[in-house]
């Protein structure tokens, strides 16, 4: 068994020959808890889960990081109109989500300020290294910022 090497999620320990994730881990200054996933590929390599610890340590900068890029998406981009579709979603089929009467009265911001980050995942290892943040208003629909290998900014994309 190897341990991953992360001050803020201490304690997950998992195979190197297969995927591996933790659902259980609440985070020092969040009160709920926050997935995270492992590649076979990431686990499999030490370099892999040493650049993954470091970014899943970073899960406050990354929380505050995508919810700005929520709200600064370029008009007309596919990244704005994925997020609209998203929340669109969320004001049609569960509008109880935003505590609020009147969802139309909601703007882009207060409808961030709900979002939870709900997971975070490394995949592969070296220049193919990459990584995801997820963020939820329940259910099991997801609004993901994907990273790359240097934890530059890809792109948003909605799953389910």
């Amino acid at each position: 068994m190897k341990a991953l090497p992360s001050k803020l999620f201490p304690g997950c320990e998992f195979s190197q020959e297969k995927d591996a994730g933790f659902y259980d881990i609440i985070p020092q200054g969040y009160d709920h808890t926050i997935s995270l996933y492992l590649s076979k590929e990431t686990v499999s390599n030490d370099d892999a889960i040493t650049t993954a610890a470091a970014f899943f340590d970073k899960v406050h900068e990354w929380d505050t990081f995508c919810k700005n890029a929520f709200l600064s998406a370029e008009k007309d981009s596919e990244d704005a109109e994925m997020i609209e579709e998203y929340f669109d979603f969320y004001k049609e089929e569960a509008p109880d989500v935003f505590d609020i009467s009147d969802v139309s009265e909601l703007s882009l911001f207060d409808m961030v300020k709900c979002l939870k980050l709900s997971g975070m995942a490394a995949h592969g290892c070296g220049n193919a290294q990459s990584f995801n943040v997820d963020f939820t208003l329940g259910y099991d629909q997801l609004l993901c910022v994907y990273f790359d290998s240097a934890s530059g900014f890809d792109h948003i994309a909605w799953e389910s």
